[in-house]
């Protein structure tokens, strides 16, 4: 027990004291480095110095130097000591770098001009910034400014001396002499003479800053040598110790320790002493214990060739194609199923590499990616197709994978092959049913999804064109009704046929269901190498047809097509695209092929769009009624109004109606937004009736909403929400247009509304294809003059004609005449005049909001029409 725990303190204590020695040499390593940055520190020191120095020799050498230029250019008036003086002032306010000839006083050489170099960012600095960055102290920097501003004081004499000269006439002696003695005078002698003695007052001061710097770092640097040699000491005396317990943890010295693992490692298993003559838990003693459990893995070793003899007759009679190869791929060893499976003997296999399986249906890629994945994770697994002695393919699964020793190194490669050819041509079967069309054997909708992927991704990778068609037979349809079935599906097997021959081995011809097929064109250059194609594809079609005994004619094809980058979308959307153009193709005559405009769709989109703004704005009640009044010239009296829609956008404001209208008039939102209005004009009608007022108000009421089926059903259901209101109050206004597309029809309801108590008027009468037969037919009780008419109606004799035979109609067929448009009172007065009582326009009042209405009302007063007297003539 006594000698274990001695052991057991040797062991700790060396490897605290190993521990203890590698701390000390990290710490003398650390020391080490903190030592050459203190050296590095008095390098740092001295070298601000020398910056220091540098930035009192160039402040000391401009001020010569500018006072050299500027004299000697007031006494020579040679323009080269001006350019040098400027030189000098550039390089100083950091607007250049330093030229290249720096010393700018030489006198001799005054008619070189000095060439700088190129302005770096870094190299713009101006003296004074560097002065602020090189390390000076507050005082330093107080000295340093007023010597810089008694430096402006003197800059400032000599530009006025320089300004004397320049000013002054060649024979002009007087403005020379005061130039002269602007910069030899005493004053001047005396303010260089103080910027001079402020700048050595501060190169004294930084320079003893300076030389401090430099001692405190090199006594910092002795200090840490001192130190870094006493841990020196103390690391010498650590590792005699380390080295005194090493021995004692070996148990032996060292030359015995390693004469005792050479024979060991010689398979010498006997020579050692028993474990017990060795220290406890020491080298030696394990070394014993070795010894001893070596001699048992031997013995137990010769008993294990029994259970290798077996596994080598599992090798032998295994179902699967086991192979070994060594590390350059030669064959090592097979089994009978190896033989069997490829058809060599063992003699051409072993000995042999195994190239002499590879086939070309495996690509290199496939090889290489092999080979990775075999290095890094040590196995692959896969499916691959071989070679047979005879040349012939077949598929298997190989299962290769690494052979290491007990140690991890390689020793060998072992492959195991499962022969699948039969499942492979199974599914192959598969495959062919799931993505082929069963009657064509053309591709079906998935693989086409594939193609087009595949085609997607090759257009990124070659920048080219990838062009998506879809077709529709013409004439398919009569075929199948007059012949049968079996005519159809003959015809549509010789379609397929003349399709794939149109087209490249790069192409797909894929059919998606019934008479529709789509192309997809691959590597193309440009819209007119697709449309070639697509043209060639039109003549096959048309060509007669001799099927099953008969000669089918007038078979064509409609082809809708797009092109993508062009039409940048997903496959999907690209397919959707073309199968739109190819609907447009067949709605312009069939037999012809129309590419899918990607602007007209975006202007499509754009107005689906607006309808739904529309649509949300009649939702959130954005919509609103405006009056418009219409008056009698006679009595001066508001006999009625009309309502007008408008939009109360949040954002835009108040939006006319020919902005919105004409978008939904061919939608199903003329129709909300007509029923709208109609309930509106009734809440309005409530509002006068109310407060016993009887106005007449008219609505407009668009040709898509008028030809509703239930229009006069939603009618009388709006009608019987305001019982109060009398039905004749609401006029109806249909556009002559409107009520020309379907007269019958048209008539029919008018009939019906006016059994509700609903009267009509007919808008914008004149513009149409008026008849007298549609006053006859139509049942209204008011008919409106365009503005059109009314608005050069004093100067235009064939409006005045039109306007005249409007009005004697209506006074025939004792209908009421209302002229709209009318905007001076001038035109009033002629309407009157040729018998037209009733007028609405901006001369009597815009449209109004409903509630300002019945207040503009009270206060109407109309003028004489006698004063607007009018000339009717052009």
């Amino acid at each position: 027990m006594t000698q274990q725990r001695q052991s057991a303190y040797t062991h700790n204590a060396f490897y605290h004291c190993l521990l203890a020695s590698f701390a000390l040499l990290l710490v003398m390593i650390g020391l080490f480095f903190y030592y050459v940055w203190s050296e590095k520190q008095i390098d740092v020191a001295n070298e601000q110095r020398y910056k220091t120095r540098l930035i009192f020799d160039e402040l000391r050498e401009n001020s010569d130097n500018l006072t050299h230029m500027v004299r000697s250019y007031v006494i020579t008036l040679d323009s080269a000591y001006l350019q040098h003086y400027q030189a000098i002032l550039a390089t100083r306010d950091g607007e250049h770098a330093q030229p290249e000839r720096q010393n700018l006083s030489d006198a001799h050489d005054v008619t070189a001009v000095p060439t700088f170099k190129s302005k770096p960012a870094t190299d713009t600095l101006t003296l004074a910034e560097r002065i602020q960055q090189a390390g000076f102290t507050a005082n330093e920097l107080e000295k340093l400014e007023a010597a810089e501003l008694k430096s402006s004081q003197l800059n400032a004499i000599e530009f006025n001396a320089i300004d004397l000269i320049k000013s002054a006439a060649p024979d002009d002696k007087i403005k020379r002499a005061r130039a002269q003695m602007l910069v030899f005078d005493q004053q001047y002698q005396q303010q260089k003479y103080l910027i001079m003695l402020l700048i050595d007052e501060v190169s004294q001061l930084s320079e003893q800053r300076s030389q401090n710097a430099v001692n405190a770092a090199a006594d910092w640097a002795s200090l840490m040598r001192m130190l870094f040699i006493g841990l020196g000491i103390v690391l010498g005396t650590m590792l005699w110790l380390c080295d005194t317990l090493f021995r004692n943890m070996l148990g032996a010295n060292p030359q015995f320790v390693y004469q005792s693992i050479r024979q060991l490692g010689s398979g010498q298993f006997t020579g050692l002493p028993l474990p017990d003559t060795f220290p406890d838990n020491s080298v030696m003693s394990h070394l014993a214990n070795a010894q001893t459990q070596l001699q048992a893995f031997k013995a137990a070793q010769d008993k294990n060739q029994n259970s290798l003899l077996l596994m080598s007759k599992v090798f032998s009679e295994a179902q699967e194609g086991i192979f070994l190869t060594d590390l350059n791929g030669t064959v090592l060893d097979v089994n009978l199923a190896f033989l069997s499976m490829t058809g060599y003997s063992r003699k051409e296999s072993v000995g042999h590499t195994s190239l002499l399986l590879r086939t070309e249906q495996e690509d290199q890629a496939f090889y290489e990616n092999f080979w990775r994945q075999l290095k890094q994770e040590g196995h692959w697994r896969g499916e691959m197709w071989c070679r047979k002695k005879n040349g012939q393919s077949f598929a298997c699964i190989l299962n290769f994978s690494v052979v290491n020793d007990s140690d991890g190194n390689l020793l060998c490669y072992m492959g195991m092959m499962t022969d699948i050819t039969q499942l492979k041509l199974h599914q192959k079967e598969i495959e062919q049913i799931a993505y082929h069309d069963p009657l064509t054997q053309l591709p079906n909708r998935p693989l086409l999804a594939d193609r087009m992927r595949q085609g997607l991704a090759r257009v990124e990778r070659n920048h080219d064109l990838l062009a998506i068609a879809c077709l529709d037979l013409d004439g398919f349809k009569a075929v199948n009704d007059t012949y049968g079935h079996g005519m159809g599906d003959a015809l549509l097997i010789e379609v397929a046929s003349r399709l794939q021959s149109c087209v490249r081995s790069c192409d797909t011809v894929a059919r998606l269901g019934g008479d529709e097929f789509s192309i997809v064109l691959c590597d193309i250059d440009n819209r007119e190498q697709c449309e070639a194609t697509l043209q060639r594809i039109l003549r096959a079609l048309i060509a007669p047809y001799n099927l099953l005994s008969q000669q089918i004619n007038h078979i064509s094809g409609s082809i809708g097509y797009t092109l993508f980058p062009y039409d940048n979308v997903d496959p999907d959307t690209l397919l959707r695209h073309a199968d739109h153009a190819m609907y447009q193709a067949k709605q312009a005559g069939k037999n012809r092929f129309q590419y899918f405009d990607i602007r007209e769709d975006k202007r499509a989109q754009a107005n689906w769009s607006v309808l739904a703004r529309i649509e949300k704005a009649l939702i959130n009640a954005e919509f609103r009624l405006f009056i418009q009044p219409k008056i009698n010239l006679k009595t001066g009296q508001v006999v009625g109004a009309e309502a007008l829609i408008r939009w109360q956008h949040p954002i835009r404001g108040l939006i006319p109606p020919a902005e919105f209208l004409p978008l939904i008039e061919d939608h199903d939102l003329a129709i909300a937004l007509g029923e709208w209005v109609i309930s509106e004009a009734m809440t309005i009608l409530q509002s006068w009736c109310d407060q016993s007022l009887n106005p007449a108000l008219s609505i407009n009421i668009g040709a898509r909403h008028l030809r509703q089926e239930n229009f006069c059903e939603h009618l009388s259901a709006i009608l019987q929400q305001f019982p109060t209101v009398p039905k004749n109050q609401l006029e109806i206004e249909i556009v002559e247009s409107a009520a020309l597309d379907d007269l019958q029809k048209v008539s029919e309801l008018i009939a019906i509304c006016k059994n509700l108590g609903v009267n009509f008027a007919l808008d914008d009468f004149g513009t149409g294809y008026s008849a007298l037969i549609y006053l006859k037919r139509l049942a209204v009780t008011t008919l409106k003059i365009d503005q059109t008419f009314v608005r050069d109606l004093l100067t235009d004799q064939n409006d005045l004609a039109i306007v005249r035979g409007i009005i004697g109609l209506a006074k025939a067929f004792d209908t009421t005449i209302v002229a709209e448009g009318v905007e001076t009172w001038q035109q009033a007065h002629c309407l009157l005049d040729l018998g037209c009582d009733i007028v609405q326009g901006y001369a009597i009042a815009r449209p109004m909001p409903a509630d300002e209405f019945l207040a503009w009302a009270n206060q109407f007063k109309m003028p004489d029409l006698s004063e607007f007297k009018h000339e009717r003539s052009i």
